[in-house]
């Protein structure tokens, strides 16, 4: 594998510390979480018009439905926040959506990225890589939690608030990070670890079912 030393590279790893410090307490961006992150113009560009088998466009693909899905949930945050009851049935479906789509499927093909970054020599940092494997877990025990609101028919809470606002920043943040840092280095992967890695995405979207992430990605396009 070729050697990545260019001066982009240097900064993003001089710049990482001071990111990853916050993530690591568990401390994410107090602006409102629209305005945190859309992924970089050069990822969006690059999920819209490159080859759509290639890792990052796959990968970009999945963190525009995650984004688009978390920030619908800022309608029914603001409704609790007015004193009215949150939508139950959007709220499962979303829920559906984290528990099945992202657990059960990207978050496999996240997982087999980062496992084969930790056997190159180039790589994010292992803080780095710890920290988004610990945001993964977080994020599963969260879908958890609502969905263990939404059984017992709690719609206004503050704990109900609370968990809205921490899944909507959680997924804004780690996408945006996982872009940012980890992405650069797939750009140096050698033709055997990409091909390896394109047929564990395959495998998958065989195992999850294409046709129900097919409809799950539909569902993100609904919520724009």
């Amino acid at each position: 594998m070729a050697t990545f030393t260019s001066s982009k590279d240097k900064k993003v790893q001089k710049q990482t510390s001071r990111y990853i410090d916050e993530a690591g307490k568990e401390s994410f961006p107090s602006s409102d979480p629209p305005a945190w992150t859309l992924g970089s113009e050069f990822e969006v560009n690059a999920f819209r018009q490159a080859n759509k088998m290639d890792i990052t466009p796959i990968l970009m693909r999945e963190h525009v439905a995650m984004r688009q899905v978390a920030r619908a949930l800022n309608s029914q945050i603001k409704l609790l926040e007015n004193g009215e009851q949150a939508d139950k049935a959007q709220l499962e479906k979303i829920a559906q959506f984290f528990h099945e789509y992202v657990d059960e499927c990207h978050y496999k093909k996240e997982q087999a990225l980062l496992d084969m970054m930790k056997r190159n020599a180039q790589k994010p940092t292992d803080y780095m890589l710890r920290d988004l494997n610990k945001e993964k877990k977080l994020g599963s025990d969260l879908t958890q939690e609502l969905m263990g609101l939404m059984n017992k028919g709690d719609l206004h809470s503050q704990r109900l608030l609370a968990l809205l606002k921490r899944i909507v920043n959680l997924h804004i943040n780690h996408t945006g990070k996982e872009e940012e840092y980890v992405f650069p280095y797939i750009k140096q992967m050698d033709d055997v670890n990409r091909d390896s890695l394109l047929n564990d995405f395959k495998k998958f979207d065989q195992q999850f079912s294409m046709q129900k992430g097919a409809q799950w990605l539909a569902f993100s396009e609904q919520l724009k």
